[in-house]
């Protein structure tokens, strides 16, 4: 579903939960997105009179919340891939009972899942697969309740994880060459948009540079570009991972009380990951 836009889930209640389980992600506390994934799929079975696409709407959301939880919380890279692949086959399918938002935002998760596990090669598919669908909604007019905007996004966002890839990978050119493209994307958009769990817009570009950088070791470059992005713009799981980005740029250049700073006011935007899940708990 899109905040703030058309609802695409035709069931107030199962649309509400899955609107809180995006609120949880966008805040970085994935742990509840875990807790919540439960609830969501008995509404989901309890749901009456559902139609089909509604229907296929909600199992896509609860697939990719499936995928993100499996990416963090400590499960092998191929089960993982194989959460998301699995979700990929069924979004692709010309009979998926989805419309072509959720097609695209399915195979997006699949590009983040790459990027999470560093496979390139993973990551290349699946946003190859999702271009060709958000080409097609483009060529056909859109959907009702899915504006350009809405496409931009998620096929933005898609972008943004395989330059992430590629930089894991450490191939530096094509990582490059990705965030140029995305940065006339995203200047062409003029805002941050978030919906779906996909975010985009010119400082989440930015904040993907800087993360970037630093997986490429170049850490003079990512510390001097993550300084210059307008944090308060960005979800605060994007701005809760630049800081801790530029905390380990800051320690590698030998700036350690800086990077102890950043981590604190990272750890004030979205607690780590492991403190969410009860393997670091709060000292004292």
């Amino acid at each position: 579903m899109c905040r703030g836009d058309p609802v695409n889930v035709a069931s107030p209640g199962l649309a509400s939960h899955l609107d809180r389980c995006w609120e949880a992600y966008r805040d970085g506390l994935i742990a509840e997105v875990a807790t919540l994934l439960a609830p969501g799929r008995q509404l989901l079975g309890t749901a009456e009179h559902l139609d089909a696409q509604s229907r296929g709407n909600a199992e896509v959301e609860l697939a990719m919340l499936t995928v993100i939880v499996t990416m963090v919380s400590g499960a092998h890279a191929t089960d993982c891939l194989k959460v998301a692949a699995e979700l990929a086959e069924r979004v692709a399918a010309p009979d998926a009972a989805c419309d072509g938002l959720h097609r695209l935002g399915g195979l997006a998760a699949g590009v983040h899942a790459a990027m999470r596990a560093s496979k390139l090669s993973t990551a290349e598919k699946r946003f190859r697969q999702a271009l060709v669908v958000a080409q097609g909604l483009n060529a056909e007019g859109g959907e009702p309740g899915v504006s350009g905007d809405d496409v931009c996004a998620v096929i933005g966002c898609a972008g943004l994880h395989l330059a992430g890839a590629a930089a894991a990978a450490g191939d530096a050119r094509t990582t490059l060459a990705l965030l140029e493209h995305s940065a006339i994307t995203a200047a062409e958009l003029g805002r941050e948009h978030y919906l779906v769990g996909q975010y985009f817009g010119p400082q989440h570009v930015e904040a993907t540079r800087s993360i970037c950088l630093t997986s490429l070791q170049r850490y003079q470059e990512s510390l001097e570009v993550g300084r210059g992005v307008a944090a308060q713009l960005l979800i605060p799981l994007v701005h809760a991972t630049l800081l801790r980005t530029i905390a380990e740029a800051s320690d590698r250049l030998e700036l350690a009380s800086a990077g102890n700073v950043l981590r604190a006011q990272a750890d004030n935007v979205a607690p780590p990951l492991r403190r969410q899940f009860g393997l670091d708990p709060l000292d004292g």
